[in-house]
Protein backbone atom coordinates (compact mmCIF):
# COMPACT_ATOMS: atom_id res chain seq x y z
CA UNK A 1 0.00 0.00 0.00
CA UNK A 2 1.61 3.30 -1.00
CA UNK A 3 2.53 5.75 1.87
CA UNK A 4 0.12 8.16 0.43
CA UNK A 5 -2.36 7.19 1.78
CA UNK A 6 -4.21 7.50 5.00
CA UNK A 7 -6.27 5.23 6.38
CA UNK A 8 -8.67 2.64 5.50
CA UNK A 9 -12.35 2.03 6.60
CA UNK A 10 -13.41 -1.28 7.64
CA UNK A 11 -11.62 -3.36 5.12
CA UNK A 12 -13.13 -1.00 2.39
CA UNK A 13 -11.22 1.20 -0.28
CA UNK A 14 -8.08 3.06 1.36
CA UNK A 15 -8.46 6.79 2.00
CA UNK A 16 -6.35 9.83 1.23
CA UNK A 17 -6.54 13.00 3.33
CA UNK A 18 -6.06 16.27 2.21
CA UNK A 19 -6.13 19.70 3.83
CA UNK A 20 -8.45 22.75 2.35
CA UNK A 21 -7.03 25.95 2.98
CA UNK A 22 -10.49 27.71 3.32
CA UNK A 23 -12.10 25.55 5.19
CA UNK A 24 -8.91 25.22 7.79
CA UNK A 25 -9.85 21.06 8.09
CA UNK A 26 -8.90 18.18 7.03
CA UNK A 27 -10.94 16.14 3.74
CA UNK A 28 -11.00 12.04 3.18
CA UNK A 29 -10.97 11.71 0.12
CA UNK A 30 -11.49 8.01 -2.04
CA UNK A 31 -9.33 7.39 -4.43
CA UNK A 32 -12.00 7.42 -7.39
CA UNK A 33 -12.35 11.15 -6.86
CA UNK A 34 -9.15 12.34 -7.22
CA UNK A 35 -7.26 13.26 -10.86
CA UNK A 36 -3.21 13.93 -10.86
CA UNK A 37 -0.76 16.07 -12.94
CA UNK A 38 2.83 16.38 -13.24
CA UNK A 39 4.84 19.78 -12.99
CA UNK A 40 8.08 19.96 -14.03
CA UNK A 41 10.55 22.08 -12.92
CA UNK A 42 13.76 23.44 -14.14
CA UNK A 43 16.64 25.78 -12.73
CA UNK A 44 16.69 29.24 -13.47
CA UNK A 45 19.95 29.40 -13.20
CA UNK A 46 21.42 27.09 -15.58
CA UNK A 47 18.91 25.89 -18.03
CA UNK A 48 21.29 24.01 -20.06
CA UNK A 49 23.18 21.85 -17.36
CA UNK A 50 20.14 21.42 -14.82
CA UNK A 51 17.94 18.10 -15.15
CA UNK A 52 14.42 18.50 -15.11
CA UNK A 53 12.94 17.74 -11.98
CA UNK A 54 9.40 16.47 -11.95
CA UNK A 55 6.50 16.66 -9.07
CA UNK A 56 4.04 13.99 -9.08
CA UNK A 57 0.61 15.44 -7.79
CA UNK A 58 -2.82 13.82 -6.86
CA UNK A 59 -5.25 16.70 -6.76
CA UNK A 60 -9.16 16.80 -6.00
CA UNK A 61 -11.27 20.09 -6.25
CA UNK A 62 -13.57 20.29 -3.16
CA UNK A 63 -17.65 21.63 -3.11
CA UNK A 64 -16.25 25.46 -2.38
CA UNK A 65 -14.19 25.18 -5.78
CA UNK A 66 -10.42 24.80 -3.71
CA UNK A 67 -7.89 22.98 -5.62
CA UNK A 68 -6.31 20.60 -3.14
CA UNK A 69 -2.37 18.69 -3.97
CA UNK A 70 -0.88 16.35 -2.26
CA UNK A 71 2.85 15.27 -3.48
CA UNK A 72 3.59 12.13 -3.68
CA UNK A 73 6.48 9.34 -4.73
CA UNK A 74 6.40 8.59 -8.48
CA UNK A 75 6.22 5.18 -7.00
CA UNK A 76 2.97 5.97 -5.46
CA UNK A 77 1.58 8.31 -8.27
CA UNK A 78 1.72 5.30 -10.83
CA UNK A 79 -0.30 3.15 -8.59
CA UNK A 80 -3.25 5.37 -9.31
CA UNK A 81 -5.18 4.33 -12.40
CA UNK A 82 -7.37 7.67 -12.53
CA UNK A 83 -6.76 10.55 -15.33
CA UNK A 84 -4.07 13.08 -15.51
CA UNK A 85 -5.25 16.40 -15.43
CA UNK A 86 -4.09 19.14 -17.87
CA UNK A 87 -5.37 21.47 -16.65
CA UNK A 88 -8.28 22.28 -13.96
CA UNK A 89 -11.12 23.47 -14.01
CA UNK A 90 -13.84 25.40 -11.39
CA UNK A 91 -16.40 23.31 -12.39
CA UNK A 92 -16.89 19.79 -9.95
Amino acid sequence: MPNLYYRTLFGSEPIIRFYNVKKREFIDVHRDEISKKIRISISTSNKKKSPKRYRYIVCRIDDDGTIMNKHCSEQDWNTFDVPIEERHSLSV
